[in-house]
């Protein structure tokens, strides 16, 4: 699996200011209240997979390489953190910052976390990628989420598997795979990284009830081309 970070139109115009991706911290801007309580102002958010948080409009997708390369020093969890303080009904009793604490692994260890649960709670891949409920391998019957959550939202945030970066990643191949961007709005300063041998996946972005959907789409149909046909 891949990892996927995507932004807004602001965030892509900083990201190629800099030549990377920086954290809030880094770049001065203004945190959720999760990331704050949770004290991820200085940390990146990535998605083991597709482009899942919705609305927003470009992505940025790194090699999995890019686990090793911050081994040591960025942490996961199987789920959305900003979610589980934020959104999601956690077991009764249960205090949102410990559930974090509880279910933060390692990285780059915490892919075969994520392998596991492939093999015992998906059909296959694209039901993770595109961010379908549990359900057993063998006979499909819907499966418990296995951290004792209950999402709230319809983009499966709760079973995508976060991994969070300090500081800042550098928007250079080989770790640096591809970029979505919406067709129409392609912007010029792209450019050096299409050169440097970077994808451009231009997608359709056009308004309708999936539009927040678009970049999702997109992203799981280039994993599913590059990585896993």
């Amino acid at each position: 699996m891949p990892l996927c970070h995507s932004t807004s139109a602001q965030g892509l115009s900083d990201a190629i200011e800099a030549g990377a991706l920086l954290s809030n911290e880094q770049r001065g801007a203004k945190s959720r209240r999760a990331d704050i309580a949770l004290n991820g102002t200085n940390e990146i958010c990535f998605y083991l997979g597709s482009a899942a948080f919705p609305d927003n409009q470009f992505g940025f997708l790194f090699s999995n390489t890019l686990t090793d390369d911050v081994r040591g020093s960025a942490s996961a969890t199987p789920f959305d953190s900003g979610g589980c303080v934020s959104r999601y009904q956690l077991p009764p009793g249960t205090d949102p910052f410990d559930h974090v604490r509880v279910h933060s692994m390692p990285v780059p260890e915490c892919r075969h976390y994520l392998g596991d649960l492939l093999a015992s709670h998906f059909d296959d891949p694209v039901a993770y990628l595109a961010g379908r409920p549990f359900a057993c391998p063998a006979c499909m019957k819907p499966l418990v989420d296995p951290h004792g959550m209950t999402a709230i939202d319809d983009h499966g945030l709760v079973r995508m598997h976060e991994v969070r970066i300090p500081e800042r990643v550098e928007l250079k191949t080989p770790s640096l795979i591809a970029v979505f961007a919406p067709q129409g709005n392609v912007q010029p300063y792209l450019a050096p990284l299409i050169a440097s041998g970077v994808d451009l996946i231009p997608y359709d972005d056009q308004d309708g009830k999936d539009r927040d959907r678009a970049l999702r789409r997109a992203s799981v149909d280039y994993i599913l081309g590059k990585f896993l046909n």
